[in-house]
């Protein structure tokens, strides 16, 4: 149940989750349990959202799936209310270009990709210089960790978000983050009335701003900003928290 103290009306005007070892378990897919306890907390007026690292076409399967009321997707460059677009942040090119020259030096473990308005390049594409795309985000993934000296530097420019595992690295801008993207699609809405899963960095900002439940597998970070805690994405975490906290 909600922890004393807490405040929220019975029924959550939005519920939002983020996809990866949240709402989908290890295997990618979604239970049928999850699938008829969102359908039925929707139908007591909840609205639904995802947001996610992927970029759409990569989450499209479970858009198709879920059907959205809003969508953050790109980590929180873009944020979309039905099928508007309320939030839009790209990379500055002129930085992006000298920091896509300082990543050259670096070891990776896999090719560093750049998620755009014209699909991902740095896998299947190369990239071009100076990359003539809106660009929303980086993913690098390198042999070890960052620098000291470049995260102080780049940081002043870009947001650098340590993923959930070693090595691991997102690079946007500032405002291309979970957190505000939501901002801009629940403007207007009392964050009390905002349920948010999540189990990882990229979850930490709507987790603490919002109603914010960690799934049992999270990392700290996520563990940390969230209010509330419920069981691991395979065990159903998020369906199972809902349906105890509302239908039953």
């Amino acid at each position: 149940m909600l922890e004393q103290g807490d405040t929220m009306v019975d029924i959550p005007e939005w519920i939002v989750t983020d996809l990866d070892e949240t709402l989908l378990r290890n295997d990618n897919t979604v239970s049928d349990f999850t699938l008829s306890t969102l359908a039925r907390i929707r139908a007591a007026g909840s609205k639904f959202g995802i947001a996610t690292t992927r970029y759409q076409s990569f989450a499209q399967r479970y858009i198709d799936m879920l059907k959205p009321d809003a969508l953050v997707v790109c980590g929180g460059a873009i944020g979309k209310r039905q099928d508007e677009i309320v939030h839009y942040q790209t990379m500055d090119p002129t930085l992006l270009d000298l920091l896509w020259e300082e990543l050259e030096k670096l070891p990776v473990g896999r090719p560093t990709l750049i998620d755009s308005s014209q699909g991902r390049f740095g896998d299947k594409r190369s990239v071009e210089r100076p990359f003539p795309h809106d660009a929303y985000q980086l993913i690098l993934w390198l042999e070890s960790a960052l620098p000291s000296t470049f995260i102080e530097y780049w940081s002043q420019h870009f947001l650098i978000t340590t993923l959930w595992l070693p090595g691991l690295y997102r690079i946007a801008s500032f405002k291309a983050n979970k957190l505000d993207a939501l901002k801009a699609i629940l403007s207007g809405v009392d964050p009390t009335h905002v349920l948010t899963f999540g189990d990882d960095p990229m979850d930490a900002g709507m987790l603490a701003h919002f109603q914010g439940v960690a799934v049992a597998n999270a990392r700290v970070e996520a563990r940390e900003a969230a209010r509330h805690h419920t069981s691991s994405n395979e065990e159903d975490g998020v369906a199972r928290w809902i349906a105890e906290q509302f239908l039953s």
